[in-house]
């Protein structure tokens, strides 16, 4: 073989997770070269800007366009968004979800596949994968075209992180709540 894998970067997602599964993901999609557009800072407070509100508004409809997904907790930041992306149980897709049923989603057990290879690096229809690129995608192309920018770009990757249980979930929760304080404080 020419290159044998010597060029190839290995995933960051969770070796042999279906991302399609049942489960709450925590998710953070940064702008190339970390370009502070989404938000400024005013007095300590943070507001959206143009390009802000437009990323704002596409994660509030990520639902809409992925029905069997639900959103928790989000913020978008000045050079990135933290996101909470739940893929409820099957018997329980619906627009209300409780936190009950977020805490029976910890008991049930998740679901480990292995597929072939072709099918491991192929991105499967609803999972976060997918809906990601589709996110960064229709995000890409209103702020080029509303904005005129023609510029805008996210970082190729993103960061996942399957949330396994309720105490990691609190715990991510306050974190994207406090994120504005660090960065205000970073930002000093």
């Amino acid at each position: 073989m020419l290159y044998n894998n010597k060029y190839r970067i290995d995933s960051s997602r969770l070796k042999k997770w279906d991302y399609r599964s049942e489960g709450i993901y925590f998710i953070t999609i940064c702008t190339q070269y970390m370009d502070p557009v989404f938000v400024y800072i005013d007095n300590s407070k943070m507001i959206l800007s143009e390009i802000g509100i437009i990323v704002d508004n596409y994660w509030c409809d990520i639902p809409k366009h992925f029905q069997s997904i639900e959103l928790d907790e989000y913020i978008v930041m000045p050079n990135h968004i933290h996101g909470i992306i739940i893929i409820p149980p099957i018997e329980t897709l619906r627009r209300d979800i409780h936190p009950e049923t977020i805490k029976t989603m910890f008991e049930i057990p998740q679901k480990i596949i292995l597929n072939q290879f072709m099918s491991k690096i192929s991105p499967k229809k609803g999972s976060i994968s997918v809906i990601i690129r589709s996110y960064k995608s229709i995000c890409t192309n209103a702020i080029n075209k509303e904005c005129n920018s023609g510029k805008f770009k996210w970082q190729t990757r993103f960061y996942d992180y399957v949330i396994r249980t309720e105490n990691d979930l609190i715990r991510i929760r306050k974190y994207i709540k406090n994120n504005p304080a660090k960065w205000d404080t970073k930002s000093k």
